[in-house]
């Protein structure tokens, strides 16, 4: 089951194929797909907020095929990848790391992978799955094209 996640004020709001708008008044909330040019002004805005709110440029993310495949390969039936962002107050970046996860059918979401609800008692390192480091664009983007040249 397909759907798309946006964030509107401290609200998520999930659509799923089909939805009307949820009562968002945001007209690209209800389309199943993102098109290349709400895309590009997405991301230009999204470059704009950085800037006014002196964050990093960060603007994606690359992970490899070797590390999705690392993380899909600790269980069989693992069948997503899921991407958390974290924000570090002291260079006031906005960092990421994927973990691997599992789709739950009865609920639709993506269950992460032997991630304990509390750390009490402490998780031993050893136990915990694997995270994969990714790789921050623009400083590791390669060729500039319309979504991560500066605007």
């Amino acid at each position: 089951m397909s759907f798309n996640q946006r964030f509107f004020k401290n609200e998520n709001k999930m659509l799923f194929p089909n939805t009307e708008s949820n009562g968002s008044t945001d007209s690209a909330i209800g389309q199943k797909e993102i098109d290349w040019t709400n895309a590009v002004e997405l991301v230009k805005d999204y470059q704009n907020f950085l800037n006014e709110h002196d964050l990093s440029k960060y603007l994606s993310f690359s992970i490899t095929k070797d590390s999705i495949n690392k993380l899909l390969n600790q269980q069989q039936d693992l069948d997503a990848v899921k991407f958390y962002l974290a924000y570090s107050e002291s260079d006031k970046t906005i960092q990421a790391f994927a973990i691997a996860s599992k789709q739950n059918t009865a609920t639709g979401g993506f269950d992460d992978y032997k991630i304990p609800e509390s750390n009490v008692p402490p998780t031993p390192i050893n136990e915990m799955p694997l995270l994969e480091n990714v790789r921050p664009c623009p400083h590791q983007c390669g060729k500039l094209n319309i979504l991560n040249k500066e605007y």
